[in-house]
């Protein structure tokens, strides 16, 4: 539940990301995959559709970043923190 929690935040995270081009779009489109991913092999649809709708909000946003080289990194650094949570959560 606990790992379910960060992974929330970082949800919200990609939510606020902000600095263009569709660099930025890019690279956060496949950390979000990756995380949908995790969610669902995490099979707990109460506590991970929402952050699914979160991410799914996100991505409406990123488009309208005007620095997409900023969102990038924002996005990558995100991937790169949320790994070892996402490598935790528990399989179905």
């Amino acid at each position: 539940m606990k790992k379910l929690m960060v992974v929330a935040v970082s949800a919200l995270f990609l939510t606020a990301c902000g600095g263009g081009g569709k660099e930025g779009v890019a690279a956060c489109e496949k950390v979000t995959n990756d995380l949908m991913e995790a969610l669902d092999k995490a099979g707990n649809p109460a506590l991970t559709d929402p952050m699914k709708k979160q991410l799914e909000a996100a991505k409406a946003e990123w488009a309208n970043v005007s620095d997409q080289t900023a969102l990038a990194k924002q996005c990558n650094d995100m991937a790169a923190q949320m790994k070892p949570m996402l490598d935790a959560l528990p399989q179905k």
